[in-house]
């Protein structure tokens, strides 16, 4: 199964990590400048931090 996971700059960036790090497949990860911010604020990460759960960044 492939999917892709996409991050705004929409509060909830836990959902989306604990989503990667536990979903099966493929999955693939779009991140938008306010995403990326998101990420940094709410989780204290940088995406790249999450390559080892997707297939492409």
């Amino acid at each position: 199964m492939k999917i892709a996971v996409g991050i705004t700059g929409s509060s909830g960036a836990v959902y989306a990590v604990e989503f990667l790090k536990h979903c099966p497949g493929d999955k693939f990860l779009v991140a938008s400048k306010w995403g990326k911010a998101v990420l940094q604020d709410e989780m204290g990460m940088q995406e790249r931090e999450l390559a080892p759960y997707v297939k492409k960044i």
